[in-house]
């Protein structure tokens, strides 16, 4: 079964990422786990593969890549909560069975020698039961860790590969991740049968499902292809993988199957150099601007950024390899986005604070010149009001309570006309002495808004670049 990839005691077959996905998966419990893990397996492909590729020996090693760790580590999380959601209107006894096998297979990975093997056929017997049962055997996630299960653990390969076909089978317009997952597997195993025909055809039924570039995928196909009979179909991936990712070569020169390809490849890998170290030039130059924005953006706006550790260029750039240069160039362009994704998340939050206090100003502005316009309307309705009735809006020189009463609407008239005429004039004063300072804070809110505004275009912008 796949065991770790630092295990020294590997053979030539051992390195071929399929082999050892699925273990990963269920072992790391972190995205940084993941990336080491896959670091160290790049790493015995590139020791295997030195010995057909003279360059590799002077070649720094692959180092972690910490976006293929987090892909790999959510494709796990998602594997674990498709399972769930599988299980979880079984019946409590169904479903225990296979939250206890899936417990048993994860256990197991984690261990070594006898232990190993008795835990996972444990998780075997448990899964199998959730098979035999007529609901359970419909369950895809259930048939792809038997599939898997039935192949680390030695058994006929033909019955792993039945297995990995009901998942895909199953999972056929419902779920095209474990479809394209199962078929990756079916193919593998048909071809470790020597049935390349098959295997080829089911590779490309997975490739039209695949919406991402996968470099290993590519390489596995390409090995099907030459096996099958197809050398052009073969040489094609294989540019594919090289142009997507020189570092495909490690997979390349470490897979005895592909031996025919290896000039080609050397070929393809000689005419990438120069471009990779200018690639790699481009992104040290857009790495170099990221880290210009620290001063750029105190000087506009007055913020400052933490960098991270500046990138170390080796004394020999100009020479280096194709693998170095295409290293270092994947380095520079991540600190260079991380660089830019911080400022513009920072500089984003500027601007929401610049428009939020932007907003209120305008908001107290133009209610304070609502209130006096509606007490000058309000006033204007009065008196109108009064002409049509025939009062008049003085207020009486003589104190006479039954007259009061007798004309207690026009009173009531003439009181709201004198408070609306206080109120109005408390309005006018208020505005005389703060609108002016108003509108300039406002003024200059509106500019700063402006001006984050135009800085967060520029820096999305050099963000797309």
């Amino acid at each position: 079964m796949p065991v770790s990839p630092a295990d020294p005691s590997h053979t030539q077959y051992s390195f071929r990422f399929l082999e050892h996905q699925h273990a990963l998966e269920l072992r790391c419990g972190s995205a940084s786990e993941a990336s080491t893990a896959l670091a160290q397996l790049a790493q015995r492909q590139a020791a295997q593969a030195a010995t057909q590729l003279s360059t590799l020996q002077t070649e720094h090693p692959p180092a972690p890549d910490p976006v293929a760790g987090e892909s790999l580590f959510a494709d796990a999380q998602e594997q674990q909560a498709t399972f769930e959601a599988l299980t979880v209107n079984y019946d409590p006894m169904l479903r225990e069975m296979a939250i206890q096998g899936r417990q048993a297979l994860k256990n197991g990975i984690c261990l070594t020698g006898r232990e190993q093997v008795e835990e996972l056929r444990d998780a075997l017997k448990l899964l199998q039961g959730v098979l035999a049962n007529p609901i359970g055997s419909r369950n895809y996630a259930v048939w792809f860790e038997v599939a898997w299960l039935q192949w680390s653990l030695g058994l006929p390969l033909t019955e792993a590969t039945d297995s990995f076909y009901h998942t895909a089978r199953l999972s056929n317009n419902t779920n095209p991740g474990y479809r394209l997952r199962a078929l990756r597997h079916q193919a593998f195993l048909l071809g470790e049968q020597g049935k390349w025909d098959e295997a080829w055809t089911v590779g490309q039924t997975a490739t039209e499902l695949s919406t991402v570039s996968d470099p290993h995928f590519w390489i596995e196909q390409a090995r099907y292809a030459l096996l099958a009979g197809h050398p052009d179909e073969a040489t094609t991936l294989l540019k594919r993988a090289l142009d997507h990712d020189p570092t495909s070569a490690f997979a390349l020169y470490s897979e005895p199957d592909l031996a025919p390809l290896y000039g080609t490849c050397s070929t393809i890998l000689d005419s990438f150099a120069a471009s990779a170290r200018e690639t790699a030039h481009q992104e040290l130059e857009r790495l170099q601007e990221a880290r210009k924005l620290n001063a750029y953006l105190e000087q506009q706006l007055g913020i400052t950024l933490e960098l991270p550790t500046p990138l170390v260029v080796p004394e020999n750039f100009a020479q280096s390899g194709i693998f170095q240069a295409h290293s270092l160039a994947r380095r520079a362009h991540r600190e260079a986005t991380q660089i830019l994704d911080t400022a513009i998340a920072r500089v984003e939050k500027e601007k929401e604070v610049a428009q939020g206090n932007a907003r209120r100003l305008k908001i107290q502005i133009d209610q304070a010149l609502s209130e006096k316009t509606y007490y000058e309307g309000s006033l204007k309705n009065i008196e109108e009001h009064a002409r049509e009735s025939g009062f008049s809006l003085h207020p009486y020189t003589f104190n006479n309570p039954f007259f009061r009463r007798r004309n207690q609407k026009a009173e009531d008239v003439r009181f709201a006309y004198e408070s609306f005429k206080q109120k109005l004039t408390q309005c006018d004063q208020f505005l005389k002495e703060h609108l002016p300072a108003m509108e300039a804070t406002y003024d200059k809110q509106e500019s700063r808004h402006q001006q984050v505004a135009a800085v967060l275009e520029q820096l999305i912008a050099q963000r797309a670049a």
